[in-house]
Formats: structure tokens, C-alpha cells, sequence
């Protein structure tokens, strides 16, 4: 697959020292004529998941129970609950910020499955099962939650991939930053949205990231952070699940390796079907 060529000028914040200054645009490009790996051999991923929003014809009440009885045997473990199950359901159903968040999560061998009354997610563990086996994985759940009777329709998919690099790995991307004046760049933190077909893609950076793969240990450098997303008004996504969910993949893979010059790519180890 080979990437378009996109210029992209939108504008853009970054925190310099103890205030906000005010990048004039932010380029991006999108390189063309570079093969996109299957995958990387050195992973910078540390979350990886797919999303459902979804409404149901079933009471809320019942909702976590109908669909821990589908997938238990997956999932045989204990049911965590999480900080937001113990809100009152009346609160959390008038609260917008409280709605499409998980309440119940699960651990499975590879992977973890958090539930809420109108949302299910599927992330991996890390290191990062793939594509292949998290998509299938995924696949398998939503036609249970839709043959089951579940999910009424999907009001959005996401897809997020969350990748982190130690050390500033800023010279090493295909992004230019420029200010309207001169100013002294400490860090770097922004966020914007890109649309690619019928997918937005939210891409945060970050070259001032920490990270802790276990609670004693502090690593800091860069993070990446795609969330692409669709939002749906029908049934479409549930007559269409694995081209949406394959879809939303290509999207978000090819925003990410976009963001590498090649030669960083190949000291990544990249690895070609």
C-alpha cells in the first residue's frame, strides 16, 4: 500500500516554558512511494484497542450480565469493578461525561475486556498481540453482543493505538513545526484531527512523555497517540464489521507510518508481508 502525498496546515498549541505560545501552522506530510510494514520488530506500542458505542433494547441493569454470560468462558476470571460503577445509575445517566464509559473490566490470556452499559472495548496486553488476533478477537465479540440481541446499532467504532518512544525522536518525523516569532521550544504537546474517507483520526504528540511499564520503573520520551473513529447513525457498522474494523486499521497505520522518515522505519526493524 502506498500512501498519498497531503499537506496538511492547521492550526495548533504548544506549551513553551510557563505559557502558551502559538505555533502559526503545523505541516505534516504524508510521504508517498513507501511500502507500509506489516510490522515493527522493536514495537513501540503500550495499548492498542478497539471501541463500540452502542445503544440496546435491553434495560441497563441487565446489560453487563446478558454479556458476561456470552463471553465468560474467555474470560473466566474475576469481574473488576471499576471507579465508575460505584456512581449511582441515575447520575451517571444524566452526567454526558459519564456516559460511554466502561463500569466492569475482564482479563482474558492476551487481551482485556471492559464493559459498560452502552460500550465494550477490547485492548491487548503488551506485548502487542497484532492486528490479526486482536481483529479477530474483536470480531467474534461484537457478532455475539449483535446475533445475541445486545446491541441494538453501533454509534461509534474506535480504533486507538498508542505508541511510545524513549528519548526525542522529534528529527525523526515527517512534521515541521514553525512559529510566527522566535521562541525557545522547551516541549512540545498538541493535538489535532484528520480526516481520511469517512474516518477522523485524533493524532496527539508528545516529546515530553513518561512512561511506566511497571510502577517502579519511569522512562521518558515521545508518545504518539491515534484514535481514529466513525460515527454511525444506522446499522450500518453491524452489516459491515470487518470492513469497518479493517478499515479503520488502514487509517490509523497509515496516519502513524506517514509520521516516520524511512530511514527511522528501518531502524525500527520493520517487518513486510
Amino acid at each position: 500500500m502506498f500512501f498519498k502525498r497531503i499537506f496538511v496546515i492547521l492550526p495548533i498549541t504548544t506549551l513553551t516554558g510557563l505559557f502558551f505560545a502559538y505555533f502559526r501552522y503545523v505541516i505534516i506530510w504524508l510521504m508517498d512511494g513507501i511500502i507500509i510494514p506489516k510490522s515493527l520488530g522493536k514495537c513501540p506500542l503500550v495499548d492498542a484497542l478497539l471501541e463500540i458505542r452502542f445503544n440496546s433494547n435491553l434495560d441497563k441493569s441487565v446489560i453487563f450480565g446478558f454479556i458476561y454470560g456470552l463471553v465468560k468462558d474467555t474470560y473466566p476470571g474475576r469481574v473488576v469493578n471499576l471507579p465508575l460503577s460505584q456512581i449511582p445509575a441515575q447520575i451517571r445517566d444524566n452526567d454526558p461525561n459519564l456516559q460511554f464509559k466502561p463500569l466492569y473490566r475482564l482479563e482474558g490470556e492476551d487481551t482485556i475486556l471492559q464493559i459498560g452499559t452502552d460500550v465494550i472495548c477490547l485492548s491487548s496486553k503488551i506485548p502487542y498481540i497484532g492486528w490479526d488476533v486482536l481483529s479477530q478477537k474483536a470480531l467474534i465479540i461484537f457478532n455475539k453482543l449483535y446475533t445475541a440481541g445486545v446491541v441494538k446499532d453501533v454509534v461509534r467504532l474506535g480504533h486507538r493505538y498508542v505508541n511510545f518512544f524513549e528519548g526525542d525522536i522529534s528529527d525523526k518525523l515527517n512534521m515541521t513545526f514553525k512559529f510566527v516569532h522566535q521562541y525557545n521550544i522547551i516541549t512540545n504537546l498538541f493535538r489535532t484531527e484528520i480526516l481520511d474517507g469517512n474516518f477522523i483520526s485524533t493524532l496527539q504528540f508528545s516529546n515530553s512523555a513518561e512512561y511506566r511499564p511497571i510502577p517502579t520503573t519511569v522512562k521518558k520520551g515521545c508518545l504518539i497517540d491515534i484514535d481514529t473513529f466513525r460515527e454511525y447513525k444506522d446499522n450500518f457498522f453491524l452489516h459491515n464489521i470487518k470492513n469497518e474494523i479493517d478499515t479503520a486499521h488502514q487509517c490509523e497505520k497509515s496516519l502513524f507510518y506517514s509520521l516516520l522518515k524511512p530511514e527511522y522505519i528501518n531502524e525500527l526493524d520493520p517487518i513486510y508481508e
